[in-house]
């Protein structure tokens, strides 16, 4: 659970006297700086001129948050020195140093266009005021955590107290690790305050294992019974198999009487009739041995189906067709 301390209650916070006249003086600064850029007379866009004087009005006028708005407009219209001049002293005017810094630091590289000197050691001028205005926060804690600053991660704490440059007003300082959140500490700073905090160490929660979910068994496949067909099919073949041998016997018995015949005008009844059974019983027990042979395979096929339930047998249009692994 995380515990919001305030920073005058631990006893972990060291706090350096706040310069209040010289931070005042920081602020005439500003405002001196300000009186410069009003009466700046350089040539730049129409369109970001006009916002420009539109916000060195609101500025007289005491809005310095609409000012803000008008400077940063005329500087994506047109960036030009001037605008990012008035654009940095107006956040270093109300409290925003480190955007102010930033802006100066682009405006000194020539990022916006060459400056002349004065408005080079203006820039400058208003830099150094700017940083010596912003406050000094030092953590020190357990080597590894990573300070967070109002939830946003800045740096991971060494050996040595991490020192954070921070604009004056207030924050919410904590510790994370893999381990878990420190308490949070929340902080009023002022302008060029030094301020010292300590992050406790991070006691690791108890972590609960779970344990893997067992599997669960293969559902039981119904029992396979054996099908009937084969042996019906293998029935069927004992029909011809009879008209074979009916048949194949009174063919041998024409054959018989056509060679005991004294000639051969009187054999001929018995030769057409031989010529008649023969055929008849050829085709019976090609037939019958066709039934035997496919109930046989059926037979086959079925047992291994029961075995093992990857065979199976089945009647078509157009035959017996088997499905399955092999």
């Amino acid at each position: 659970m995380t515990t919001v301390a305030q920073t005058s209650a631990s006893p972990r916070l060291a706090t350096a006297p706040r310069p209040r006249s010289r931070w005042r003086w920081l602020s005439r600064c500003a405002l001196a700086l300000s009186a410069v850029l009003w009466t700046a007379g350089s040539t730049f866009a129409q369109d970001g001129r006009a916002t420009y004087e539109r916000g060195v009005a609101a500025l007289q006028e005491g809005e310095a948050e609409r000012a803000l708005t008008l400077f940063r407009a005329a500087l994506d219209a047109e960036p030009h020195p001037d605008h990012a001049l008035a654009l940095a002293a107006t956040l270093q005017q109300t409290g925003e140093l480190t955007e102010a810094i930033a802006l100066y630091e682009r405006l000194l590289a020539g990022e916006f266009g060459a400056i002349g000197d004065a408005m080079r050691a203006a820039a400058e001028r208003a830099r150094a005021l700017a940083e010596e205005g912003r406050a000094s926060l030092r953590v020190t804690g357990p080597v590894g955590t990573v300070v967070e600053v109002d939830g946003e991660p800045r740096e991971r704490l060494g050996e040595h107290p991490l020192e954070l440059r921070l604009d004056p007003g207030e924050y919410r300082v904590r510790g994370r690790t893999n381990d878990g959140t420190t308490e949070v500490f929340v902080l009023t700073l002022g302008g060029s305050e030094v301020r010292s905090i300590e992050l406790p160490a991070v006691e690791p929660t108890e972590r609960v294992v779970v344990a893997p979910l067992a599997e669960a068994p293969p559902p039981e496949s119904p029992p396979v019974r054996r099908s009937r067909g084969p042996w019906i099919v293998m029935g069927l073949a004992l029909a011809p198999l009879a008209v074979g041998i009916t048949t194949a016997v009174l063919y041998q018995r024409r054959i018989d009487r056509a060679d005991a015949a004294p000639s051969l005008l009187a054999a001929e009844p018995d030769i057409r009739d031989a010529e008649r059974f023969g055929p008849i019983a050829t085709a019976s027990f090609a037939l019958a041995g066709a039934l035997a042979l496919t109930g046989l395979v059926w037979a086959l096929v079925d047992r291994r189906r029961v075995d093992e339930g990857a065979v199976s047998l089945r009647l078509a249009p157009t035959g017996l067709l088997v499905d399955g692994t092999f």
